[in-house]
């Protein structure tokens, strides 16, 4: 079974190294768990990909190409804010 790889957009790449260590580590934490299959842990909404991080309460938009076994994370924020500044119907 040929795993996936991960990639930041540049926005959550700057988002993520804002953070404090142990909150960028839940985030990375959960995002290696995409790897293998990443649509066990993804919930569509609208016309993106969205994965919670549940204690750590944020979201993140995801871009996967089945094809190319390509998943990028293109946007993070936490819940509270998510669906206000990103725009899930994209």
């Amino acid at each position: 079974m040929m795993v996936y790889s991960i990639s930041l957009s540049k926005e959550a790449e700057e988002y993520l190294s804002k953070l404090d260590t142990a909150e960028e580590q839940k985030i990375i934490k959960r995002l290696e768990l995409l790897k293998d299959n990443p649509f066990h842990f993804l919930e569509r909404k609208g016309n993106s990909w969205v994965l919670k991080v549940g204690q750590a309460g944020y979201r993140l938009a995801i871009d996967v190409d089945k094809n190319k076994k390509e998943i990028e994370v293109l946007f993070i924020q936490r819940r509270s804010k998510f669906y206000q500044e990103y725009d899930v119907n994209k």
